[in-house]
């Protein structure tokens, strides 16, 4: 079967994220990373950088998770339309060789997600 592609809803310093991207690229192909606050996103990226984690297996998404579960997706697949893309979303950085930016990078490797995981700050 098709390894998993997981969205992790509360980042945060990215600790769960790296986590999952220590497994086999065989059993968790991406990662999706979604905080609303984009400090915490460049602390992950770096942390990620310090445990050795490719880029291209991780995405650093600058949204409020669960609008994005609740818009974006049904039964797991991406369902947004590109003309929704549009200037208003934070733009992209590269941080520590990791792509950091907004919604629009589900289109790159967020179009289906295999599992969440949900750990809120409060």
């Amino acid at each position: 079967s098709k390894p998993m592609v997981i969205l992790d809803a509360f980042c945060g310093c990215g600790g769960n994220a790296i986590a999952f991207a220590k497994l086999s690229p065989s059993v968790v192909s991406h990662i999706i990373c979604i905080d609303v606050d984009r400090t915490k996103l460049r602390k992950a990226a770096h942390n990620a950088s310090i445990y050795g984690i490719a880029p291209n297996r991780i995405i650093f998404v600058e949204a409020n998770s669960v609008a994005v579960m609740e818009r974006y997706y049904r039964d797991g697949m991406l369902v947004m339309d590109p003309p929704e893309i549009s200037s208003e979303y934070p733009p992209r950085e590269i941080y520590d060789d990791f792509t950091i930016g907004g919604i629009d990078l589900l289109n790159e490797i967020g179009q289906r997600i295999d599992g969440i995981f949900m750990d809120p700050p409060w």
